[in-house]
This record gives structure tokens, sequence and C-alpha cells, in this order.
């Protein structure tokens, strides 16, 4: 492995976990983007997925050779690229917007871009919905109180 594929083993994972630790603490007030917490966790999950991209290839030299290496390298890395493309254009509309509202009406009419929307983009943890980012699926941790006894939420 390279010195840079070494050193993304650590500062990629490092990266992807202060996004994570950013976003949280950006949504302890109850608001999270466009501002100083959003753009900070975009920019360090970009440096994540950006840093990813030298690991994987390093590892691809540690993999038996073949066309199934090849596959899983290429796909990996092609999904990273789209991670990328993502973070980017969230950063880019981060600094157009003003307030959530605004930056909402960003996305929004970028999806309507045709081609711009690719089946299951928009799905799962990180899917829109109208509570925020987290996705609407009953029962949520992330969204909903636990049930108590008999199926029951608290009020």
């Amino acid at each position: 492995m390279t010195k840079i594929a070494k050193l993304a083993l650590l500062a990629a994972p490092a990266a992807m976990i202060g996004y994570g630790v950013a976003r949280y603490l950006g949504r302890l007030d109850g608001t999270y983007g466009p501002g100083f917490d959003w753009q900070l966790a975009h920019f360090l999950g970009l440096a994540g997925f950006i840093l990813f991209v030298p690991l994987v290839l390093g590892l691809r030299t540690l993999l038996p050779t073949g066309p199934a290496r090849e596959v899983v390298i290429g796909a990996t890395v092609l999904g990273l690229v789209a991670c990328v493309v993502q973070f980017t254009v969230d950063i880019v509309q981060g600094f157009a917007a003003t307030n959530r509202e605004e930056l909402r009406t960003l996305q929004h009419e970028l999806a309507e871009v045709p081609g711009e929307q690719v089946p299951g983009a928009h799905e799962g943890p990180s899917g829109d919905s109208e509570n925020g980012d987290v996705p609407a699926v009953e029962g949520s941790a992330l969204r909903d109180p636990p049930l108590r006894a008999g199926g029951r939420r608290p009020a």
C-alpha cells in the first residue's frame, strides 16, 4: 500500500466520524442547515469520501487478482464518486441558501432536473422526509419515541 493509502486508513474513518459528530451536534438545537454545522459536517464527509478512494485502491493490491476484484473495486469507487458529487452539491446549496426552507427549495429544484433522480437515491437514512433528513419509517428510533407496553406511544 502507498503512503497516502496508509494515511487514509486512519484519516478516512476519522473524517466520517467527524461528519457524524458534527451532524449530531448540529441537530441538538433543533435546526440543521444551512450554516456552520451543516458546512462543517459536509466538508468532513466530503474529505472522508475522498480519502476512501486511495484507501480502496490500496486495498485492491492486497486482494487476489481477477474480474471479481475489479468489479468490487470499480463499484466501490463509483459509489465514492457519487457521494463526492452529492456532498459537493450539498455544500454549494448550503452556501446558496440562507435558511432551511430555502435549502429545501434548492434541493427540490435540483431533484426536478431530468436524470438527476437515480432510483433509490433518496431512500434510507439520508433520504428526505417531512421530519428533516430522517426517513418517515414507522417506529424509527431517530424519529419516534419508543413504544410503551401495549404498543402505545407516550404523549
